[in-house]
C-alpha cells in the first residue's frame, strides 16, 4: 500500500512502472527538419479532409437529386397508372372493347 503524507492526495498511474504526469520530463523541442515535416503531414491531412468534404457534399448534392428524380418520376408513373385505372373502370362499349383487359403493373 502507498504511504503518504497527511493531506497529500494519492497519484495512480494505470501502470505500476509508468510515471505520474506530473513526474515526465519536459518534450524535446523539434529540429527545424521536423517542424518541416510536421508541417507538411499538417498541409497534406488539411488537404484531404477539404478533399473528403468536396466528396460528401458530392454525393450529397446527388443523393438530393437522384431523390428528386424518383419523385418526379413516381408522380408521372402515378398519374399513368390514375388514366389506366380510369380506362379499365369505364365500360367496354364505352371504350371500344370487346372482352376484359388485364394489366399488372410493377415497381
Amino acid at each position: 500500500m502507498s504511504e503518504t503524507k497527511a493531506g497529500e492526495p494519492l497519484v495512480f498511474s494505470p501502470l505500476e512502472d509508468e510515471p505520474a504526469i506530473e513526474n515526465l520530463p519536459e518534450p524535446i523541442p523539434l529540429t527545424p527538419e521536423q517542424m518541416a515535416a510536421q508541417a507538411e503531414a499538417d498541409e497534406r491531412n488539411r488537404q484531404r479532409q477539404l478533399e473528403w468534404a468536396m466528396v460528401v457534399q458530392a454525393l450529397n448534392d446527388n443523393s438530393l437529386a437522384v431523390v428528386r428524380a424518383m419523385r418526379r418520376f413516381r408522380n408521372e408513373a402515378e398519374q399513368q397508372l390514375g388514366s389506366l385505372e380510369t380506362l379499365l373502370a369505364a365500360p367496354s362499349s364505352a371504350v371500344g372493347r370487346s372482352k376484359p383487359i388485364s394489366l399488372s403493373i410493377r415497381w
